[in-house]
Order: structure tokens, then C-alpha cells, then sequence
């Protein structure tokens, strides 16, 4: 079974450190893990 790890912060100037060691201890590979810096606030800023 493949495993993939989800990585969110709702803005660019947040960090996703804390997020990316949690999946590291799960053993989710890089290649794996998906990564969005992105707010719902305002959608008129997404492309």
C-alpha cells in the first residue's frame, strides 16, 4: 500500500517545518507528500 502525506498552511509566510518532520516519522517519502500554502479567505487570489 502507498502512503502519501498532505502538508497545509493557510498562508505563504507560514511555516510547514513541524508538519514535514511529523510526516518524516511516518516514513512518507519526499516524493510523496503533497504541499499547499494557500488561503480560502480570499479566492480571488488563486490562479
Amino acid at each position: 500500500m502507498t502512503t502519501y502525506g498532505y502538508v497545509w498552511v493557510s498562508s505563504a509566510d507560514q511555516c510547514e517545518d513541524r508538519q514535514m518532520i511529523a510526516m518524516q516519522e511516518l516514513n512518507i517519502p519526499p516524493t510523496q507528500i503533497y504541499i499547499d500554502k494557500i488561503s480560502g479567505k480570499d479566492l480571488s487570489k488563486v490562479r
